[in-house]
């Protein structure tokens, strides 16, 4: 359901795509000792150094990943920085709900009507509503966990981000010197109308 790709640049590696378990590759790489990492393959398993650290991580046939066109997604969409939208998500994620019957309120509203973008969140109980000056038109739900994994992307204040979706799918295009992409399917439904409640 969701979707995250780093693009950095390439100082040494393999020429060919390498499959290995998340958990290992990411607890190898909290020892991280040096600036280079390097990564050479054979058939059975990939040898990544960095320093005095190094790992010797099993292989899975690449085949087995996903494809997914998520990342080539270049429907509509808002142009936004990061600090105002994480300062938005931030506040918004304290009243998303986590009840999986209510599968609405396990998002984050963003809906945008040409002058004005509001970002909404509600647990039946209490709602948030952030406002961000924005001149363009949208409206989507983004899932809870497409939230969590973007938060800690959005690292520079004054950087932008791309928010595009379509019918099915959305993505958020980070601008960073290494290159990042967030998305999620969309939830389906209807979100509550929230201004009956807090009119604008």
């Amino acid at each position: 359901d969701v979707f995250v790709r780093v693009v950095m640049p390439e100082l040494t590696g393999p020429q060919k795509p390498l499959l290995t378990p998340g958990e290992k590759l990411h607890a190898w790489a909290k020892l991280l000792d040096g600036e280079d990492v390097s990564i050479t393959a054979d058939a059975a398993r990939a040898t990544v150094k960095c320093g005095r650290a190094k790992a010797t991580l099993p292989l899975m046939p690449a085949a087995n990943w996903p494809s997914n066109e998520i990342y080539n997604l270049k429907a509509n969409g808002v142009t936004l920085t990061q600090g105002a939208l994480a300062r938005a998500l931030g506040f918004a994620q304290i009243a998303v709900s986590d009840e999986s019957p209510r599968y609405t309120l396990n998002g984050v509203q963003i809906e945008g009507d040409g002058s004005k973008l509001h970002v909404v969140s509600t647990d039946g109980h209490c709602l948030v509503l952030y406002t961000i000056a924005c001149e363009e038109k949208i409206n989507l739900l983004m899932p809870s966990r497409l939230v969590k994994a973007l938060l800690p992307l959005l690292t520079d204040e004054d950087g932008g981000v791309d928010l595009a979706h379509n019918d099915t799918q959305m993505l958020a295009s980070i601008d960073a010197e290494t290159k990042l992409y967030a998305g999620a399917v969309r939830i389906n439904g209807q979100f509550p109308n929230w201004k009956a409640v807090m009119p604008n």
